[in-house]
């Protein structure tokens, strides 16, 4: 069985999922496993569909207990998760402190880099006066 599917086909069947379930969040990504389901990354949690789902879905057979079966795959977010997904998400420009470092850091490293080179042109400049 060769199907592939793109994200209008997954987000298709989503759409006619959430009728049945208005806790299942918005679709934001997703991947196939090794059993070729597909794993379906929800702003509030993940459901997966099969390959058999969305064949039936593409060719308009999908019935009414199939979609409360996809349903009761929904798994929500737990509140620790978000915490910890919100926590992961903070950008380093709202952190004034590690941004500041960040740049002291350059420009010290380019100092470095400036001093090294000098040195290296004077050593050079040396040695070749004292060859000659």
């Amino acid at each position: 069985m060769q199907a592939t599917f793109n994200e209008s086909d997954i987000q298709s069947l989503l759409t006619k999922v959430k009728i049945f379930n208005h806790q299942i969040g918005t679709y934001e990504l997703y991947t196939i496993n090794d059993t070729f389901h597909y794993i379906l990354k929800l702003s509030n949690g993940t459901i997966f569909f099969t390959l058999e789902e969305l064949e039936a879905n593409a060719r308009e057979t999908l019935n009414l207990e199939m979609l409360t079966a996809i349903t009761r795959r929904f798994t929500p977010t737990t509140e620790s998760e978000d915490y910890l997904k919100e926590e992961a998400v903070i950008p380093i420009a709202n952190h004034p402190a590690k941004n500041q470092n960040s740049k002291k850091s350059s420009v010290k490293t380019m100092l470095y880099v400036v001093a090294l080179i000098t040195l290296g042109l004077a050593i050079g400049v040396l040695v070749f006066y004292l060859i000659r």
